[in-house]
């Protein structure tokens, strides 16, 4: 299935469906006119010949050769490796099928450049309607939230909001700003162990030294800036509305959740994802979430 070619009769099923959560909420975001990227679900019980016709079909539809490769497992019981790389086309076949191996469906998606994103952000949506969010600047990514792999640059909060949309949250409603707990050198260091374990560049004090000549060589410098500009309060009250659109169209037994956000290298403004579970939230107070 490829996402821009769903009738909203098809996302609507695929929504009802509700078993791959990444899938359907991907879905979710598109019926609600929020921008994604394009993507294509592979169901696990696909054969490499059906793959391979169907990921064939999809850089097609965005004139492209290589796809960003992701999994998605339902509800999650065990370690799996991560994904989000972007691979040439027969490369992201083994990749694909390495997913397919253990029994996890596989989302393709149109290829990004996560080395050098220029904002990431998750807004959670909390059982009352109020919310909390994080988000890390240019070189992070938002796996590094989810994963409590990187402490945030910033924090924000806001009260209950009604899921009116229309302008219900204002930038005088949202609180917070830097988290000071942590220096930008720290920060870069957790996201140059997040680098090395994506690309499977080893453990210990030398993945850090990898992933660092990994960014240099490709040019993917902007996570050494230290010229870090955040998030406008009004940018977030948007981002709010939309999160509140999605609690909305769920109701109450879907909260708490988090939605995923980000500026792509490119300035695209986009959502990865709706996430569910338990999460912790806080001006640096990390935890572990229970959804990764």
């Amino acid at each position: 299935m490829i996402l821009s070619k769903l009738s909203s009769a098809e996302l609507l099923r695929e929504i009802n469906i509700r078993l791959y959560p990444k899938w359907w909420t991907l879905c979710l975001l598109r019926s609600l006119g929020l921008q994604t990227l394009n993507a294509c679900f592979i169901d696990p019980k696909y054969d490499s010949e059906h793959i391979k016709d169907l990921v064939g079909r999809f850089t097609k539809e965005i004139k492209r050769d290589d796809v960003l490769v992701r999994s998605d497992g339902g509800t999650e019981k065990k370690i799996y490796p991560r994904g989000g790389i972007t691979y040439e086309y027969k490369s992201s076949l083994q990749a694909i099928n390495d997913f397919i191996d253990l029994g996890r469906s596989v989302i393709v998606m149109e290829p990004t450049n996560r080395l050098s994103n220029i904002l990431s952000l998750n807004i959670s949506i909390k059982q009352d309607l109020s919310w909390e969010a994080e988000a890390l600047g240019c070189g992070f990514d938002t796996s590094d939230l989810q994963r409590d792999l990187v402490i945030p640059e910033w924090s924000w909060s806001g009260d209950r909001c009604e899921p009116s949309g229309g302008g219900s949250v204002r930038a005088r409603d949202v609180r917070g700003g830097p988290i000071t707990n942590c220096t930008h050198d720290d920060r870069i260091n957790q996201r140059l162990k997040s680098i090395a374990e994506l690309f499977n560049l080893g453990d210990g004090v030398n993945c850090i030294e990898f992933a660092r000549s990994l960014l240099l060589e490709s040019n993917n410098t902007c996570l050494f800036s230290t010229h870090r500009i955040a998030p406008s309060r009004s940018y977030i009250a948007r981002i709010v509305e939309d999160a509140l659109l999605i609690a909305n169209y769920l109701g109450d037994d879907y909260l708490p959740f988090t939605l995923a956000h980000a500026q792509l290298s490119d300035r695209r403004r986009i959502f990865w994802d709706v996430s569910f579970g338990k999460t912790k939230w806080g001006f640096g107070e990390r935890c572990s979430n229970d959804f990764r």
